[in-house]
């Protein structure tokens, strides 16, 4: 298992009144056809990612609210959640399966939110560390992959469009444990 990136800081994950917070522009997370998406790397906005899901921030609840007041920008967050699922799963390669789940119209915002849930909680790992150079201690982060996706299984399994796309909705964990009873 190879280390994705592994990072020591401490960014500001809460507002004044303690609420869990993007610690840059939601849009550097959400619409990655803007240029506040270009920002940050997609490594930092798993990391960022991980720390606020494994807090207890609400993504379903804030990605909704966000579509809410932009629904112009539906296809765009669908996008972004995409890339970083696609990120996780597969590196810089892709995921073709998630990949062509958004083409086909076949997840939506909600399940894409749910997945990237899934699949950032099966990765990140942080602990805090302590520097002499500061009272506020630092967050070391890491997002782990864990074994790639088997293309060519699947495609020798012949399996339905219907059933292929409920594979590609599942979260890695449950993946590999169908895939190893095969």
């Amino acid at each position: 298992m190879r280390t994705v990136l592994e990072k020591i800081y401490y960014p500001n994950y809460q507002n004044g009144s303690r609420e869990l917070k993007f610690p840059h522009s939601p849009k550097s997370y959400l619409e990655s056809s803007c240029s506040e998406w270009e920002s940050t790397t997609i490594e930092e906005k798993l990391l960022d990612l991980g720390y606020l899901v494994t807090h207890g921030f609400d993504l379903q609840n804030y990605v909704a609210g966000y579509i809410a007041e932009r629904p112009q920008n539906e296809l765009y967050v669908l996008s972004a959640l995409v890339q970083l699922i696609s990120y996780l799963r597969a590196g810089e390669n892709g995921d073709y399966g998630i990949l062509l789940l958004q083409r086909d119209d076949e997840i939506s915002i909600s399940e894409a939110v749910d997945l990237l849930c899934k699949e950032v909680n099966l990765r990140y790992k942080q602990h805090y560390v302590n520097s002499n150079s500061s009272l506020i201690p630092s967050i070391e982060q890491q997002l782990n992959n864990l074994p790639e996706w088997d293309y060519s299984l699947l495609a020798e399994l012949k399996m339905t469009k219907e059933v292929y796309y409920n594979v590609f909705k599942m979260p890695t964990d449950e993946y590999q444990r169908r895939i190893n009873t095969i």
